[in-house]
């Protein structure tokens, strides 16, 4: 069969090749469609994404505006409570120094009446005189006494009163600006805010300086660091300019500042409460008790990752002997030389091992082994506590009049007090006072050494009668907790830079193993060891 074909018809081809031409521009506009579609998406996409970032960099703006705003309000109600403080201190003093000026007085005259009838040989009389100056004097001592009250009260108020902020520029030199009294200058200063990595971002570290008396004599800058971590080197100036010898202060400008992440450099912040971290109910016998302590704080540790942001990361020693070194750069010396204290002498020895020709001079005073820093903590970390703590017990056992006596067994009793305060916490003052806060409170006043004992046997002779009052008040001063409630940034700073630092960190699972070991049997400061040590983990 064959086919035959069919001459072209003109007018059909012609159809076909408009239709092909339809169909080439009609897949030209599809795609040129598509390709719109694809560029407003991108833009869309583009547009939502830069909407995100300035919604989210606008709440991170928020969240640390809020945050500036409630510690300003929390240290204005500190300030405010200081003022209250050094003023009743202030007429307490006043009335104190009265009776003794009036005693001094009638010592006086007593002396002068012991001596005449001493020259008249008036045996009876003189007797009487020397009774009557035995109890003046004692009433003069007893006086001496009740000034120790307003002054620790003073004192105390003096710790928790915060400090003013630089009102300079944040800059990449040192802009000196006067700074309250006593011819302090503070300057804010520019600084990397990690050492480690490439991009511009910067933090600003607050620096006060207290010029030497003698500017020609003077043997350059001494920096100063009053330990913590998180302690204050500004607060610590007033302590300084007081305590430090006449002839320091004639010979060296005084130089601290507030290192990366406390007070006013850049400060860390986690929440607005920080009871939970010490009120925590870790020896519970109750798993549900202690786990759900657990979870509170491991809430304030994931908040320290939100309200401070990247920060948190770059808080650690490293990076704050790196600041060392640029205030001792923007101050324009060769070397400088510094005074430490406590964990300030490992602040210090990490500065010397980066920048060893940078050292003039330098002190460490209550050395921390740098090596211990990087090892995991064991038992024998509380020892010196433990050991401190039966010196303080024996020395009160070897005394009847010991507040704490308890029948020559002190250690006993002591042992007792720890044992009830886990099934029966002191409720004073609207808070909770268990086994974990009396142990701080406990550590907080072995820190003192001997002068601290009565002070610290007092208190633990007022809880055995329940009242808790003397060992809140050594846990505050611990824990950096003000009378309003409200906490120095100290705590958290100190956490912040001891969690990078510190090689002991648990896991969140061992954390609830430790926790749970503490029901069994708990030996002295091991609640508040482990309480200590959790927030870490998180």
């Amino acid at each position: 069969m064959t086919t035959t074909e069919l001459p072209p018809d003109p007018e059909r081809e012609a159809l076909k090749r408009r239709a092909r031409r339809g169909a080439a521009v009609a897949l030209v506009l599809a795609a040129l469609m598509l390709g719109f579609g694809a560029l407003v998406a991108w833009q869309g996409s583009s547009a939502e994404a830069d909407a995100n970032s300035t919604h989210t960099s606008a709440t991170h703006e928020l969240i640390r505006a809020r945050a500036t705003l409630r510690r300003t309000q929390a240290e204005l109600d500190a300030a405010n409570g200081a003022v209250a403080t050094f003023e009743q201190s202030a007429r307490n003093t006043a009335t104190a120094n009265a009776q003794i000026v009036d005693l001094e007085h009638q010592v006086a005259d007593l002396l002068t009446r012991l001596r005449a009838t001493g020259e008249t040989e008036d045996i009876n009389g003189y007797n009487r005189a020397v009774d009557q100056l035995n109890s003046r004097l004692d009433a003069l001592a007893a006086t001496y006494d009740n000034l120790q009250a307003p002054l620790h009260d003073f004192s105390n108020a003096l710790g928790s009163l915060p400090t003013a902020r630089c009102a300079g520029p944040a800059t990449s030199k040192l802009e000196w600006t006067p700074y309250g009294g006593n011819g302090l200058q503070c300057a804010r200063l520019l600084v990397p805010l990690a050492y480690d990595e490439l991009d511009a971002a910067q933090i600003d570290i607050t620096v006060v300086k207290r010029p030497a008396d003698d500017p020609t004599a003077s043997l350059g800058p001494l920096v100063l660091n009053p330990g913590g971590p998180g302690g204050s080197g500004i607060a610590f100036m007033r302590d300084a300019i007081l305590l430090l010898p006449p002839d320091l202060l004639r010979r060296f400008d005084l130089i601290t500042f507030d290192p990366r992440g406390v007070g006013q450099s850049s400060p860390v912040d986690c929440a607005d409460d920080l009871d939970p971290l010490f009120n925590a109910d870790l020896t519970s016998a109750s798993k549900q008790t202690r786990h759900a302590a657990v979870r509170a704080i491991a809430r304030i540790a994931h908040g320290c990752a939100t309200r401070t942001g990247r920060l948190l990361r770059h808080v650690d020693t490293i990076s704050a002997a790196h600041d060392i070194d640029r205030i001792r750069v923007a101050l324009g010396v060769e070397q400088i030389n510094y005074l430490g204290f406590s964990y300030g002498t490992y602040l210090g020895a990490i500065y010397a091992d980066f920048f060893p020709t940078h050292i003039r001079t330098a002190v460490l005073d209550g050395v921390v082994d740098p090596d211990a820093v990087a090892a995991p903590a064991t038992v024998s970390d509380y020892a010196g506590f433990r050991d401190s703590l039966d010196d303080a017990l024996d020395d009160c056992a070897a005394k009847p009049a010991c507040p704490f006596f308890s029948g020559g067994d002190p250690q006993t009793a002591y042992d007792a007090l720890m044992t009830r305060l886990v099934t029966s916490p002191i409720e004073f003052a609207g808070r909770t006072i268990g086994r974990n806060q009396a142990e701080i409170a406990v550590a907080s006043g072995l820190y003192e050494g001997a002068d601290g004992w009565p002070k610290l046997m007092l208190a633990l002779a007022e809880a055995t009668q329940g009242r808790g009052g003397p060992l809140s008040e050594l846990s505050d001063l611990y824990t950096g907790r003000r009378p309003n409630g409200s906490y120095s940034n100290q705590t958290e700073a100190q956490y912040a830079v001891n969690c990078l630092d510190y090689a002991n960190r648990l896991t969140p699972s061992e954390a609830y193993a430790r926790v749970d070991e503490l029901a069994k049997d708990p030996d002295r400061f091991d609640a508040s060891g482990v309480a200590l040590s959790l927030p870490c983990a998180f």
